[in-house]
């Protein structure tokens, strides 16, 4: 083997038997789009066609539209063939180096890599490949923004093994990744059930309060409906003594510096400061937060890309960056922890998407908040709802932090599983009878839970 990137691979993966370059085992090309402007090519077509975004699929059975035999003479898009690979060359996310096995004959973009005509089993190169990920993502640099091209994908080493031992590992994966899938999945499902249990109490302390046995009155507001009689319903702009819009200008970006918060870092409830870390100079600071600095407590909200993710502040040694607005409640009327539960409301959220607006991403400009309402319950039963709804959720993130914790270890366990079956460290061959593959398993399963 050489090359640069060829060489590369072995720092981090010790390939086994014999490699050679994919580029020698099968023909690499990309497609095109058409032109999007011309109508008369996406309209009322009966060929599919295929995004980067459908790699997501694992095996690619739905295409992302249909266009016209016009469209194919007038582009670049070419046929990607069934059962042959389709390795995602750029997109958004994580969709960089992402392969699909095609279920069904598709035209692909341009963004696309179709790995045809290969010369050994196309469902083992689709596990090698989803083995070779990381490395393969890195390829282009480290900017996850540069794309990777059909010169980077054909330098790709893939293992010489024999033909039947391929399939012997391909069908090993789909069986046994299938089934950890769907322990994934039913574990997945809980959480969201345990989530979607968090949301509903809390909409219904903040809408309707924790005593049952009270009266009720009409609010005039479609997303609250009844509320007690005895609280007062008014224009969300009232409940606000300050508010500050950090959007404008981008800051400077710096290696090291003042700790700059983006819509990113802002989670439901939190603010995770592991989720990106970005710095900007204490000077840019400065300027951007003339308007205001935040103190502990004040409501951050992010306007899009998420749109109405809710954290109070808790440090102000940080900065914040575009995207995100802060506000101060009137604390005659509210206390910041209890606009801070109102804003996270399933109906306050409702509420929101109705004034939202965007053709990709969906964002509120701080105009619109003059449209929108809230609620006054008196000052000790705020401090009951906030007390409550706190208490309730960190009861039940008792019990979904362990099954996050098991859904992370069954993830890398799958990830080694595949690993340690495309690298030839587990005797596929001889897994019906189960004893020796077994056995590796669970030296596996062991050095994952350590």
């Amino acid at each position: 083997m050489t090359g640069r990137i060829i060489d590369s691979f072995p720092q981090t993966r010790q390939l086994p038997v014999r490699a050679v370059r994919l580029g020698l085992r099968a023909r690499i090309f990309s497609g095109g789009t058409p032109d999007k402007s011309n109508l008369d090519f996406w309209t009322d077509g009966d060929l599919p066609w295929i995004g980067s975004g459908e790699v997501n699929q694992k095996t690619i059975t739905v295409p992302t539209a249909y266009i016209t035999r016009e469209a194919v003479r007038g582009s670049a898009t070419r046929l990607f063939p069934a059962m042959t690979v389709a390795m995602a060359l750029a997109g958004q996310g994580k969709t960089k180096a992402m392969v699909a096995t095609m279920g069904t004959a598709a035209y692909g973009n341009q963004s696309l890599a179709c790995i045809a005509d290969y010369d050994g089993d196309s469902k083992f190169l689709f596990w090698w490949l989803t083995s070779l990920y990381r490395e393969i993502r890195g390829l282009s640099s480290q900017d996850t923004r540069d794309g990777l091209n059909q010169a980077m994908v054909g330098q790709i080493p893939v293992p010489d093994f024999e033909l039947e031992t391929q399939r012997a590992i391909a069908s090993f994966l789909d069986h046994e990744t299938a089934r950890i899938d769907q322990l994934i999945e039913k574990k997945l499902r809980l959480v969201e059930l345990l989530v979607a249990k968090q949301e509903t109490y809390r909409d219904t302390a903040v809408c309707k309060g924790l005593v049952e046995q009270v009266l009720y009155k009409e609010s005039g507001v479609d997303w609250f409906g009844q509320v007690p009689e005895h609280w007062a319903v008014c224009r969300f702009n009232r409940l606000i003594s300050s508010k500050v819009d950090y959007r404008g200008r981008t800051p400077e970006k710096v290696d090291d510096g003042v700790f700059l918060v983006t819509a990113r870092n802002i989670r439901p409830g939190k603010i995770d400061y592991e989720r990106s870390q970005e710095f900007t100079t204490q000077e840019d600071w400065d300027k951007l937060s003339a308007r205001g600095k935040p103190s502990i407590g004040d409501v951050l909200f992010t306007t899009e890309a998420p749109l109405g993710n809710v954290a109070q502040v808790d440090r102000t040694d940080v900065a914040y960056a575009q995207r995100i607005m802060k506000f101060r409640a009137n604390e005659r009327l509210v206390s910041n922890n209890f606009l801070a539960e109102l804003m996270m409301s399933a109906s306050f959220q409702r509420s929101l998407n109705l004034y939202a607006s965007g053709s990709t991403a969906s964002g509120i400009k701080s105009e619109r908040f003059a449209h929108l309402f809230g609620l006054i319950p008196p000052p000790d039963e705020q401090e009951e709802i906030v007390r409550a709804i706190r208490e309730h959720i960190k009861r039940v993130d008792a019990v979904i932090e362990p099954l996050q914790r098991s859904i992370d270890r069954s993830r890398e366990f799958r990830s080694a599983l595949i690993t340690a079956a495309v690298t030839g460290q587990i005797n596929v061959a001889s897994w019906c009878k189960r004893g020796e593959t077994d056995r590796r398993l669970d030296q596996i399963q062991e050095a994952m839970s350590a």
